[in-house]
């Protein structure tokens, strides 16, 4: 049992897709990937390729990263109140964009059946309960859409009666539990830096939407560590972790420009050689 883990981290996923390619050029293949965030996004979409296909899936995955033409197409302004909409939709951001995309590049009887095993994080906002949903789930384009749904930013899912979000709230690189699965080994593929949160411009200290979203890298970064000091010290030879180098300048979380996304790209390939 070889596991692979996505951290969240927005349009930061492009550096994993990289890293991603690059593991399977070294011939890391996967028995079960578990992503929260961005890291569902990605791990569903590598999920609907058998074990065997995981080159061919990581090349695809890679493509489906270069024909981002911006930020429309993950989210875009409500119509006609902008981002007053928020006040009862929860979002800043209508993100049916990025639900037709899945809809698009996710098939469901792919995922079904291709033998990868996936694994996916979301928070309840009502009770905080934080749940695992198999790739099997019928309804797995909305439980990618509610681990992808950062708070402020974009609107809660309804699903089963209860709001749902950002499985990176509370488990921003689920670990511990594909330790349950007793893995062989585990690659793990972080969207940030360790140990190092990055700097932030002063100038956007005081926009909300910016200031949260650097809020939650930075308990994203205590969450992380936090999780590995939860690992047996004798399951943390088990892993490998990878990510950016703490001098590498990312794109912001909410940023899908093709230039900065091709540079992440870049960067991930560059890493997962290395690594």
């Amino acid at each position: 049992m070889k596991v692979l883990v996505l951290s969240g981290g927005g349009a930061k996923g492009a550096f994993q897709a990289g890293v991603v390619k690059a593991l399977t050029e070294k011939g890391h293949r996967w028995d079960a990937i578990a992503g929260v965030s961005v890291g569902s996004i990605n791990g569903s979409f590598l999920a609907q390729f058998r074990k065997e296909d995981q080159a061919e899936a990581a090349d695809k995955l890679v493509e489906f990263w270069n024909q981002m033409k911006g930020d429309g197409d993950v989210f875009k302004r409500w119509f006609p109140f902008g981002k007053l909409h928020s006040l009862w939709t929860g979002g800043f951001y209508n993100t049916s964009p990025l639900l037709e995309r899945l809809k698009k590049d996710l098939d469901p009887n792919k995922l079904a059946n291709s033998g990868v095993r996936l694994l996916i994080g979301a928070v309840c906002l009502e009770s905080g309960e934080y749940r695992y949903v198999e790739g099997t789930h019928p309804n797995i384009h909305e439980w990618v859409m509610a681990s992808s749904a950062f708070p402020v930013a974009f609107p809660p899912v309804l699903l089963d009666g209860k709001h749902w979000v950002d499985g990176g709230v509370r488990d921003t690189t689920p670990i511990s539990d594909t330790l349950q699965l007793n893995p062989e080994s585990v690659d793990v593929v972080l969207c940030g830096a360790l140990d190092s949160p990055g700097t932030f411009p002063a100038k956007d200290s005081t926009n909300v939407l910016k200031g949260g979203m650097r809020s939650a890298e930075l308990l994203s970064d205590e969450v992380f560590n936090g999780d590995m000091l939860q690992v047996p010290e004798a399951k943390r030879s088990l892993l490998t972790v990878y990510a950016p180098p703490k001098d590498a300048v990312l794109s912001d979380p909410l940023s899908f420009d093709p230039k900065s996304i091709a540079n992440m790209l870049a960067l991930g390939l560059q890493v997962g050689r290395n690594g």
